[in-house]
């Protein structure tokens, strides 16, 4: 219960859940999928040198994008905080 309106609050069910949670699952299987992919391609085309310098590029690669991507969207986060502090001191 809301305590402020003495409303109930929704709680979602378990179809809104499936729907987030089956695409979340997908995302995080994608990191791993095409590290697959690009060691079998590798391994199929190259030699063991090429190989074994994958397992290290696919590495920093995949850490690089993850925190470029936690950067944007704490960019994102603040400048919402800032325009709602904005907003409501107006």
């Amino acid at each position: 219960v809301d305590q402020k309106r003495g409303q109930y609050i929704e709680t979602p069910g378990v179809l809104n859940i499936m729907k987030f949670a089956i695409p979340a699952v997908g995302v995080w299987l994608c990191g791993p999928l095409l590290s697959l992919i690009d060691t079998s391609t590798v391994g199929l085309l190259s030699g063991t040198a090429q190989q074994a310098a994958l397992g290290p590029a696919v590495a920093v690669a995949d850490y690089s994008a993850l925190l470029l991507v936690s950067r944007y969207l704490h960019a994102c986060i603040y400048t919402c905080v800032l325009l709602k502090l904005f907003i409501t001191s107006l």
